[in-house]
């Protein structure tokens, strides 16, 4: 309704923290554009770019649904997944992350949620929402995929697995002659 439109257009649209000595902007979509979809198989220079815009140590995403932690010329680009949808893997599961610091780095720890998605997708019946989202919180499987690039179409209906990576965040940026992108979680994009 319109007073939760006011509340939401009044938060930020970006907050800064410090965390294991280093600076991250969290946003939803990019530094630029609020709902631009950043994949893990995004061009590195889009993320380059945005993690300049942001002039800090790395940048925490949202918005694409899908979780990844990727490393560009050393800073981090990071996105939990989304906790109101499944990632697209098949499962009904949905994602959050836990970033801890640690002496070596920051812990970055992908994990997945079980819920009751049978009741949530009564709410959303109940609500009146669309059916095609009530059983994507079943099957785990978006209604709609065009805004997906093609490596994240492969890979749907791929379960993805709970895991932990270290960004080693102590260590010295990487010399402009060797800036490269690397993927650090998950397994199915590293490989």
């Amino acid at each position: 309704g319109p007073d939760a439109r006011r509340w939401l257009a009044q938060l930020p649209r970006r907050i800064d923290l410090e965390i294991g000595g280093r600076k991250l902007a969290v946003i939803h979509g990019s530094t630029s554009q609020i709902n631009q979809f950043v994949f893990a198989s995004t061009d590195a220079d889009i993320k380059r770019g945005d993690i300049a815009q942001a002039g800090g140590d790395g940048v925490i995403g949202g918005h694409c649904g899908v979780p990844f932690t990727q490393v560009v010329d050393g800073k981090l680009w990071h996105n939990a997944g989304v906790v109101g949808m499944p990632a697209n893997d098949g499962t009904p599961r949905v994602w959050y992350s836990v970033l801890t610091p640690q002496i070596d780095g920051l812990n970055i720890e992908h994990c997945a949620l079980t819920y009751d998605h049978v009741d949530a997708a009564d709410a959303m019946r109940a609500a009146g929402l669309p059916d095609d989202y009530r059983l994507a919180l079943a099957t785990g499987i978006w209604p709609s995929c065009d805004v997906l690039p093609a490596h994240e179409r492969l890979e749907q209906g791929v379960p993805l697995t709970p895991g932990a990576v270290m960004w080693d965040a102590m260590r010295p940026l990487v010399p402009k002659a060797e800036m490269v992108m690397s993927v650090l979680w998950p397994a199915a994009l590293v490989g």
